[in-house]
């Protein structure tokens, strides 16, 4: 179904909550993990939870056509008596497919910069669809995707422009938090060199296994807050 889109939640608001995904995914991250290799944990928890902004690709776009029946009974030109009621001609449905790379969720995120008048399309998994029901020839489809499709890409190219600062500000969060667990660790460390005595282990029950979150399971987990 067509609907309004980049209008669920704001950058602000998801960028917000995947901070604190990371936050609580870095948790887990075991001791001998950053102590083996800090880079790699670094590397791995920003590919997670960095933002993957749609790229479209126009060059794959095509068009799905039927016969079918199209409600005119709204259309000012047309000498209709009763308009409370359907009036059902015989047309075409122009259903063009745009295929496009990255997550589909992105396009319920709206930008730093937008207009009061946002695009509109069907998400369907890797696909944008842009329907027309015609019940008359001489409308440029054409013309009307590329406008629609040069508008869409403003929204795109904004969100790509959060998503570098995003990236930045993951690649600092992520350094701030292994540096704080290097602290940790070295007072941890002091304290029990510090001790007059032998010291053993606790002994502690049987933990979970740390499983790794996945892309998927990270940003889909953020809530999307409904602006009124």
């Amino acid at each position: 179904m067509t609907k309004v889109l980049f209008q669920k939640a704001d950058i602000y608001s998801v960028t917000g909550g995947l901070k604190q995904k990371l936050k609580e995914a870095f948790r887990t991250v075991p001791d001998s993990a950053l102590e083996d290799d800090p880079v790699a944990v670094s590397a791995n928890l920003i590919e997670q939870f960095s933002l993957n902004v749609p790229v479209i690709d126009q060059d794959k776009k095509h068009a799905l056509t039927k016969e079918t029946d199209i409600d005119v009974s709204q259309d000012p030109m047309r000498h209709i008596l009763n308009r409370s009621k359907p009036f059902y001609v015989r047309g075409t449905e122009v259903r063009v497919v745009i295929p496009f790379e990255g997550d589909g969720w992105m396009f319920d995120v709206r930008p730093t910069m937008f207009t009061s008048n946002p695009p509109l399309a069907e998400v369907q998994k890797n696909e944008l669809h842009f329907v027309y029901k015609l019940p008359s020839a001489g409308f440029d489809v054409d013309g009307d995707v590329s406008r629609r499709l040069s508008h869409l890409n403003q929204y795109l190219q904004s969100l790509r422009d959060s998503a570098e600062i995003f990236k930045a500000e993951l690649q600092q969060l992520v350094s701030s938090f292994i540096d704080q667990r290097k602290r940790e660790r070295g007072t941890h460390t002091q304290i029990i060199s510090s001790l007059k005595m032998p010291v053993r282990k606790e002994e502690t029950g049987p933990t979970r296994p740390i499983r790794p979150v996945q892309p998927a399971e990270s940003k889909s987990a953020v809530k999307f807050h409904t602006h009124r």
